[in-house]
């Protein structure tokens, strides 16, 4: 692998430190993890763009679970279908617990975790996820 040599402020390390710590991580990940998701293209809403820090969150927070959920779908399919019909919490790219109340689950998930982005989906259902909306509108054809 790569290796890529930083200076970094006091105040950068130190913040560092505390997400790795509080994300159970090393702190080559978090930084790992940041630059991908500042890095990698991701849609902003027009809600996120006018809060500049915020909407820097939330692309991390999106990327975040797009990595865990690319994790998730890279697992054998034998290993995803040993989890059954419960739910999965996946983090750091592992299959951190799991549930078959998605809620019991995600209060476990967020006391261990705190705030920090874990993808929770079910083990069963087929990757990625399809969805169908129905719209009650009707429109006149030409």
């Amino acid at each position: 692998m790569p290796t890529l040599e930083l200076s970094l402020s006091e105040i950068t390390y130190t913040t560092l430190r505390r997400a790795a710590k509080q994300r159970s991580q090393p702190i080559e990940s978090v930084v790992e993890d940041a630059l991908i998701a500042f890095l990698q293209p991701t849609a902003v809403s027009e809600k996120d763009a006018g809060n500049g820090s915020s909407a820097l969150l939330g692309d991390w927070r999106r990327a975040k679970i797009h990595i865990e959920a690319e994790a998730w779908r890279s697992l054998p399919a034998a290993t995803q279908h040993s989890y059954g019909e419960d739910f999965v919490a996946v983090h750091n790219r592992q299959v951190v617990d799991h549930d078959r109340d998605r809620l019991t689950l995600h209060r476990r998930i967020r006391a261990r975790f705190g705030d920090v982005p874990v993808l929770i989906t079910p083990a069963g259902s087929p990757s990625p996820r399809e969805f169908q909306l129905m719209s009650p509108r009707v429109e006149r054809s030409s």
